[in-house]
């Protein structure tokens, strides 16, 4: 059972007080420069419905706010080479070396941000990415691909201002997963990788500083708790 103070009406005055907090702080972050938050976690942790949770609050607020996910065009070649040797576009591990396909997403990655986040973090706007070098690296880790020139590539970027990290069980994230009701559950999502992934992501949370959430609970917890971590760790910042 959940606490009450995550249900009903008491839960979504939660929400508004962490929002507006988040809110109050970030304006006047945004006078002087963008701010950029990114969003990591395994399949099924509720990265996209976070980032759709905080656009529509920003945009509720009135702040100048984009939510955007990496284009990566070049994989796509990797899901048509598994469909033509497999018949299945996501049979893709360990079929199709790991060093080779992560380099790829790697470079896709890397040139997205020049091409078209690099121009939004000009402008003095929040930018909400759904996915981050710190979620592709991860992934890569635990595929063991070689990491030598992914990371190479991946140093080109420069990390977000805020990584998130939602941190969720693997049987909790699968049961999400297959609860889906636009798609079934891929074969890359096997939950023997989603434990690999999920280890790789906590072994190297410290060293990008992300901010690690609880993401098992309902989605509006999490959100009050992805608020509420965002202020303590403005909070920290400005007291240095």
């Amino acid at each position: 059972m959940l606490p009450s103070p995550w249900q009903g009406s008491a839960g979504r005055q939660f929400s508004r007080s962490a929002i507006n907090d988040l809110s109050r702080a970030l304006a006047a972050q945004l006078q002087t420069s963008a701010i950029t938050i990114g969003f990591s976690g395994i399949d099924g942790s509720g990265k996209s419905t976070q980032v759709r949770l905080l656009r529509d609050a920003f945009q509720r607020a009135r702040l100048p706010v984009t939510a955007t996910r990496p284009n990566l065009p070049a994989t796509s070649t990797v899901f048509l080479l598994s469909r033509s040797l497999t018949g299945d576009p996501y049979a893709y591990h360990p079929l199709i070396p790991a060093t080779l396909r992560h380099f790829t997403a790697a470079c896709s990655v890397v040139a997205d941000h020049f091409a078209t986040q690099a121009r939004r973090i000009e402008r003095r706007q929040i930018l909400l990415l759904d996915r981050t070098k710190f979620c592709f690296a991860s992934y890569a880790e635990a595929d063991e691909a070689d990491m030598t020139w992914i990371q190479r590539a991946f140093d080109l970027l420069p990390a977000p201002d805020f990584t998130v990290l939602l941190d969720v069980p693997v049987s909790v994230a699968v049961d999400r997963l297959r609860r889906r009701k636009a798609k079934r559950i891929r074969t890359e999502e096997a939950p023997e990788r989603l434990d690999k992934v999920r280890r790789s992501y906590l072994a190297r949370a410290a060293s990008a500083r992300a901010i690690v959430v609880d993401a098992q609970l309902p989605k509006d917890a999490v959100f009050e708790l992805t608020c509420a971590r965002l202020i303590n760790e403005l909070q920290r910042r400005a007291s240095r």
